[in-house]
């Protein structure tokens, strides 16, 4: 019984920090494919001048 306690507390403490480290994630790949995209539209006009 003591176990199933220690596992819920675990799991919930766990949580949090994932899904914030989760959000941060995402925003740093959206922003590098962003960046990215800039980048190769950038060197395709260089290369059409």
């Amino acid at each position: 019984m003591i176990s199933d306690d220690v596992g819920v507390l675990e799991h919930a403490t766990i949580k949090v920090p994932y899904e914030h480290l989760n959000k941060h994630y995402r925003h740093a790949q959206k922003q590098i494919d962003r960046d990215s995209a800039l980048l190769i539209s950038s060197v395709n006009d260089l290369e059409k001048k």
